[in-house]
């Protein structure tokens, strides 16, 4: 059986950064995640020779981590800031296109050009991966250690196992999904009043839409000289932001638009 220190159970932004922090602290740490890639929520789609972000559009400095993360994926031009002809659509429904350069109320945005999910690779850097692995089951040993029942997604893999056993466990997964996992376990593992905790989280609905238009019309587009690039839509219930994902990147193929309710 494969016996890790520390088990991280998630691969998007909180389970990679958690994991990176343990192993630099000299911790023997996994990661596994039951996708085929990683970052989570922060997506990154391609069709053909097109590339739009559907999950995070963009990143911002929300505290000395996530500023010194930025700092570094500028410094080796994987991310840059994005503020460029940005718009708001308040409760009155009246275009209003911010100074060329400013940004929109919040923080700075930043972007990567090749996708969003250069970040949660850049992060996975180094880590002991284990991807397309489902954890189906926990089970607390006498010892104290944790092990981990497995079920490949990707049975062609040569690292297919069934179980993995570590010394601690982080639950870094949504919590419908750590649901699956915490309750089965007793009372004495996995108090009662933390999984109430757990299923009193809500989250709310969210669609997500990529259109993308034909070749032709992108000279059109882009001679159209919009007053933006972004839209945040802070006085609509439903929508929420509408972008020109493709104006992110320098060499897009066509216009691409990712309208967020």
């Amino acid at each position: 059986m494969n016996s890790y220190e520390i088990a991280v159970i998630g691969a998007g932004m909180a389970g990679l950064t958690c994991a990176q922090q343990l192993q630099q602290m000299g911790y023997q740490v996994v990661v596994l995640d039951k996708s085929r890639g990683v970052g989570g929520r922060i997506a990154t789609r391609r069709v053909g020779a097109h590339v739009v972000d559907h999950g995070a559009r963009y990143l911002e400095p929300q505290g000395p981590l996530t500023e010194r993360l930025i700092q570094i994926l500028v410094e080796q031009q994987k991310l840059h800031l994005w503020s460029d002809r940005m718009a708001v659509l308040p409760a009155d429904q009246s275009l209003q296109s911010l100074p060329k350069g400013s940004t929109s109320p919040g923080l700075p945005r930043y972007v990567a050009p090749s996708g969003m999910t250069t970040i949660p690779k850049f992060l996975a850097t180094g880590l002991t991966l284990y991807l397309g692995q489902w954890v189906k089951g926990l089970t607390l040993t006498p010892e104290r250690t944790w092990q981990l029942q497995l079920e490949s997604n990707q049975p062609d893999c040569p690292e297919t196992f069934t179980h993995l056993e570590a010394r601690s466990l982080v639950i870094a997964i949504p919590a419908p999904q750590a649901l699956a996992l915490l309750s089965p376990l007793p009372d004495r593992v996995f108090p009662a009043e933390s999984l109430n905790l757990l299923q009193s989280i809500t989250y709310d609905p969210c669609l997500s839409i990529m259109a993308g238009y034909p070749d032709d019309r992108l000279q059109a587009l882009e001679s159209a000289e919009l007053d933006w690039r972004a839209i945040d839509c802070p006085g609509d219930s439903h929508l929420q932001w509408i972008g020109w994902d493709h104006a992110k990147r320098s060499q897009a193929k066509a216009p691409i638009s990712s309208p967020i309710s």
